[in-house]
């Protein structure tokens, strides 16, 4: 605020008068808030009103005659403001040789911090709050100047550490001002101390306290940007990352500084009072530039002295001579091309199975030990695993997550920051809020979901959540509490998913905020359909020994993930609610275990599925994969009954609980189950593997599809199940087009207005899933598989010379992995399709360009089929329907171009 422009120092000078509040009041009324205004208001500066003028001028702001005292007292005030503003003007156009800072004058900032105390109630503006007049004055000198800095903390002091430095004598010195030799008290420079965290913050807040009295940055504006600041300075950091530092915070705030004197034009209040450094103080404060100082930093690696030489991070060791000896006393590499033969299968009954269970022999009573020092519920849960031989085997094949079986005894955690085990492709990804942020909201959110449990109907879902909740109550792993504090925990909610003929009990972790407060330092792998494909393509290249034949089982944990315990602290804070469907209450349960549904649950159990398919592999060699708790496992059938054998004694010798009946504890066979799918072997010897959908699933599929059609409605609950089932489904039957039947059922699905009727494009989705579940074939695995080609395809809609006609051609070339053309079309689009073009475009460009890589598909379908192709268009937009397959129904339905069966040997498009 310029001096000038003051209205509280001309207050301070009105009540010096002795006629503050008649003054005041009167000049109110007639719009003179300011010296400037009052200046001007009755001649200039330099040229001072005669007493008539000065008269009606008096009696303008009075309202009647003024007394003469009153006429006395106003003319003083005209006077001082001329004499203020004129001094100002001066000032701004010659410049303050001996200082760069224009102060204020004692009186203006008394006023201003006077003003400052009765807006900010609950602050009280003295000691530590108080800042220096010499940091006021800079502020306001930023203000008068237009131009801002960053005030460094040291420079941010205190009123009483300036009172303080005055006091002091000051010694003289000679000075050189304006070509003139003088004598001057030498200017001594003080600083705030600002060497611990609480002192810093004091400096900042009193920065900002000086920026509110220069009225160029709010007080509560620039205090939010200080607890930002702090807050990421006291937050704790992830594992193998180091605290915020103070450095951090002061680049950081330079860095916001630097910004704002870069990006804002004006510093200064508009007419109305508004300070733009306000809003790009709350812009900034969240800008990447600014908060990457804030950033927690990697801490830097330690070296540690060995105390040998070690072994290579590697599994397995190659010789330079023939393994003759270790072909007779150990088991082969793996079960794989020549190491499968009936040979090897007595070595493996003597080998690394009876190494390891006669050291669990050994390990026994430091395993009792062990499970004796652990939390009570935690060696409860943990009864059986045999922990110490775990680690030692994991230590013994060099695998690389060296923290697992201590953090299986110390347990799991579900919320906050998990362990960076590296197994996994490290990729931060930082909880959506703190622990403190979901402590905090628990008590209207816990309350309201115990509430929605209480009061829900029963359906059928229901009894078989109920039956599943009293089996982990008989089990352990579930505590009634009867006496819950709703306000003070975590309430999950937990619900049925109907999956045939039972029902799968889901806990819900994401409702109540525990999903969000997890932070994950990996990108968890999942070695699904997709990695078994992969296998099995590599399977058909190296063959198998002579008429022998592949066969394939599941190898499946029973309650994978309650057979690990939960961390005490969140086991305290985390109750289960269920319902209890006798009684019809809600009630509430302390958990024991690992609970399905919790983010922190899957990614401690994929480090240990991790572990048990390393030790297979390499210990034992088997040649199998793992999906959470499942196990797909693969062998010859001359040697599956020893593998079956080998693969019981591990799980039996790691104390792990397995199914040993049932669908996932069948034989080795050519044609079964894994991941939901049907695996069929039979065709291996003649280079085929095909992977489809059972008969029974397939039916259940035409079954609902069927009833939507007779009964001609898709209400959005419905249709969202469908489409769930449609995804999984179409990803190993369908091709492009059944992209656009699943996101006309998906709009269905997430569509307020939907009635349930089903409009034509609709009953289009339906119809071609319908026609093609019970004919189509599942996805066939050859040696071809690994081929990869390249399609260029272009199309051309242009005028005849006479512009009477349109004409359009199409054409494509193919190459082959070496860059080879393999063949090429070039061809004039029939006027027939032309015509139904023109009907929908006067410039059919987007459907040409679609005809083009259809043409490429069909013509050159025997050559691409079961291959990897990438299709090149150049027209963004057909690249993006094909892609998307959104915009396509104007090709791929209409009966001369559309041919399903082809449509499905896109892979990608570029």
């Amino acid at each position: 605020m310029l001096i000038r422009d003051a209205w509280l120092m001309c207050t301070h000078e009105m009540q010096k008068l002795g006629e503050l509040e008649q003054v005041k009041q009167q000049s109110d009324e007639a719009g003179l808030k300011t010296f400037s205004g009052l200046a001007f208001a009755c001649g200039t500066p330099q040229s001072q009103p005669d007493d008539a003028a000065f008269g009606a001028f008096a009696a303008g702001v009075f309202g009647v005659p003024p007394t003469l005292g009153q006429l006395s007292q106003l003319r003083r005030l005209h006077f001082e403001a001329c004499t203020i503003v004129f001094a100002t003007l001066k000032s701004n156009v010659a410049g303050d040789l001996t200082d760069g800072i224009r102060k204020l004058p004692p009186a203006e900032k008394q006023a201003r911090a006077k003003d400052q105390q009765t807006r900010l109630t609950g602050i009280a503006l003295s000691g530590e709050m108080e800042p220096s007049y010499a940091l006021v004055d800079k502020c306001a000198s930023m203000r008068e100047t237009g131009s801002l800095l960053w005030i460094h903390p040291s420079q941010c002091t205190k009123r009483e550490q300036e009172v303080q430095q005055t006091l002091k004598e000051k010694s003289q010195v000679l000075k050189i001002e304006n070509m003139t030799l003088k004598m001057a008290a030498d200017t001594e420079t003080f600083e705030a101390d600002h060497g611990t965290e609480l002192k810093l913050m004091w400096c900042f807040q009193r920065r900002g306290l000086a920026f509110d009295q220069a009225a160029l940055i709010s007080w509560d504006k620039h205090e939010s940007w200080v607890s930002a600041m702090f807050q990421a300075y006291s937050a704790e950091p992830p594992p193998s990352f180091a605290k915020v530092t103070m450095p951090q915070l002061l680049r950081a705030d330079k860095e916001l500084f630097t910004i704002l004197a870069r990006e804002v034009e004006s510093i200064q209040p508009d007419g109305v009072g508004n300070r733009p450094l306000d809003d790009q103080i709350t812009r900034l404060k969240t800008d990447p530039r600014v908060t990457m100082h804030l950033l927690p930093l990697p801490t830097k690696a330690h070296s540690v002295e060995a105390s040998n030489a070690g072994k290579p991070e590697r599994w397995t060791h190659l010789s330079v001579v023939p393994p003759t000896r270790r072909k007779l006393t150990r088991p082969p590499r793996n079960l794989f091309a020549e190491d499968w033969s009936a040979r090897d299968s007595f070595v493996l009954e003597n080998t690394s199975i009876r190494k390891w269970l006669k050291r669990a022999s050994e390990l026994a009573s430091k395993e009792k030990d062990l499970h004796d020092s652990l939390d009570p519920e935690v060696a409860r849960v943990l009864k059986g695993k045999r922990l110490l031989a775990l680690e030692e085997i994991l230590n013994d094949i060099g695998f690389p997550d060296r923290h697992l079986v201590k953090d299986i005894c110390a347990v799991f955690r579900i919320i906050g920051w998990l362990r960076d085990s590296i197994l996994f492709p490290h990729r931060s990804k930082p909880p959506q809020y703190s622990v403190d942020a979901l402590l905090r909201f628990l008590k209207g959110l816990s309350r309201s979901i115990f509430e929605s449990v209480n009061f829900e109907e029963a359906i059928d879902a229901s009894v078989g959540v109920w039956e599943g909740t009293i089996k982990e109550i008989e089990k352990g792993w579930l505590v009634e509490d009867e006496n819950p504090d709703l306000d003070m925990l975590v309430v999950v909610r937990r619900f049925g998913l109907m999956q045939k003929s039972k029902v799968r009990v889901i806990d819900d972790f994401k409702q109540c905020g525990v999903n969000g407060s997890t932070g994950l330092q990996e990108k968890y792998v999942l070695y699904s359909m997709d990695a078994i494909a992969a296998t099995l393509v590599r399977a058909l290249s190296v063959g198998l020994p002579e008429g022998g034949t592949l066969g394939g089982t599941i190898i499946a944990l029973v309650a994978a993930y309650q057979q690990y315990a939960i961390h005490p602290t969140d086991r305290e804070r985390v109750r289960i609610c269920v319902k209890d469907v006798e009684q019809g209450v809600a009630k509430v349960y302390k958990i024991s275990a690992l609970p399905f549904g919790a983010s922190g649950s899957a990614a401690g159990f994929l480090r240990i599925s991790a572990a048990f398919a390393c030790i297979g592999q390499v210990c034992l060699g088997f040649w199998w994969s793992s999906l959470f708790g499942d196990f797909p496992t693969w062998t010859t059938t001359s040697m599956a009954a020893q593998c079956k054998t080998q693969v019981h004694l591990l799980l039996y010798l790691l104390g792990i609980d397995f199914a040993r009946d049932g669908d996932k504890a069948g034989a080795f066979e050519e044609t079964f189950k894994a991941l939901g799918l049907l695996i069929d072997l039979t065709n291996f010897s003649a280079g085929k593997i095909r992977i489809g959908h059972t008969d029974s699933r397939k039916q259940e599929l035409l079954d609902r599809i069927a009833s939507h059609l007779d009964q001609n409605c898709l209400k959005p609950k419905d249709a969202e199940k469908l489409g769930g089932r449609l995804q999984w489904y179409g990803t190993f039957l369908f091709g492009r087009f059944a992209n656009y039947s699943m996101s006309v059922i998906s709009r269905g699905a997430t569509s307020c207005f939907l009635d349930g009727s089903l409009d034509p494009q609709l009953h289009l989705a339906l119809q071609f899933p319908k026609e093609h579940v019970s004919v189509s074939k599942p996805v066939e695995l050859t040696k071809s598989a690994g081929k990869t080609y390249y399609i260029f395809t272009d199309g051309a809609v242009e005028s005849t010379a006479d512009g009477l006609q349109i004409v359009a051609s199409v054409g494509g070339i193919l190459y082959n992995i070496n860059g080879e053309a393999k063949a090429f079309f070039s061809e004039r689009v029939p006027q027939l399709i032309l015509d139904l073009f023109l009907q929908r475009a006067g410039h059919p460009i987007f459907e040409v360009e679609l005809l083009a890589a259809r043409v490429a598909a069909h013509v050159w379908a025997p050559a691409i089929a079961k291959s990897y192709v990438v299709f090149y268009v150049d027209n963004e937009a057909a690249r993006f329907g094909l892609e998307e397959c959104l915009r396509i129904q104007t090709l791929l339905t209409n009966p001369v171009v559309r041919n399903p069966a082809t449509v499905g040997r896109w892979f990608r498009f570029g």
